[in-house]
């Protein structure tokens, strides 16, 4: 049995008012509980009321959500690994040679070590959280509301702080005298936000797709 109009707004308007605030979690949440529904209509010839009643009986909305971003989250993990994978043997592994250069003159550079470690330090941290400010400005496409997209800048964010901190680590010191530590170090850190940005790149496209086809 196929459900009104209004009675899909009617299971929208619920999903909503249990805080549910991305938009992928709200169209899963709908499609379950709107399939669920149909199957008590018609197996149990049940009324759209008791049905829907005893359909969302069982359903946490916001554990699924939390649920939800976990998953994507992990799947971030994932996709950051196949990208390094993939730019290893693609022509992009020209753009880590690119990053490690950079980072090389600038350390090899009559600048000094400490305020350019800070610097770098500081525009890591602004290359996770200007991206995601300024996404704040989409007024059409949304992508904050996206779990696939806020779990990638979340992901990024834990590993900048993580990688930002492990300098400080003790065990650290003695490398930091060798001439291409701080190089690698920080090739490692912004590899890390250039895959995390060609993976928000791609869900973005998604995204705009999704706005369209809806």
């Amino acid at each position: 049995m196929k459900l009104a109009h209004y009675q899909i707004e009617h299971i929208k308007a619920y999903i909503e008012d249990q805080g549910i605030c991305y938009y992928d979690v709200r169209d899963e949440l709908v499609d379950h509980i709107a399939s669920s529904v149909e199957d008590g209509m018609s197996r149990e010839n049940l009324t759209f009321a008791k049905a829907f009643a005893q359909s969302i009986e069982a359903i946490n909305c916001k554990t699924i959500q939390r649920k939800r971003m976990q998953a994507s989250t992990y799947a971030v993990h994932r996709e950051l690994l196949r990208e390094l994978v993939a730019t290893s043997t693609s022509i992009r592994i020209l753009a880590l040679g690119f990053i490690f250069g950079v980072c090389y003159l600038i350390f090899n550079s009559a600048l000094p070590t400490e305020s350019v470690v800070k610097l770098l330090k500081t525009l890591s941290i602004c290359a996770v959280i200007i991206p995601l400010l300024l996404s704040l400005f989409d007024r059409k496409n949304r992508p904050y509301n996206y779990t696939a997209f806020i779990s990638i800048f979340n992901t990024l964010f834990l590993y900048v702080i993580i990688l930002n901190g492990a300098e400080n680590h003790g065990a650290l010191d003695g490398l930091k005298l060798q001439p291409l530590f701080y190089p690698i170090y920080f090739t490692i850190i912004f590899t890390c936000i250039y895959l995390s940005y060609s993976i928000a790149f791609k869900q973005y496209q998604k995204i705009k797709n999704h706005v369209a086809y809806r």
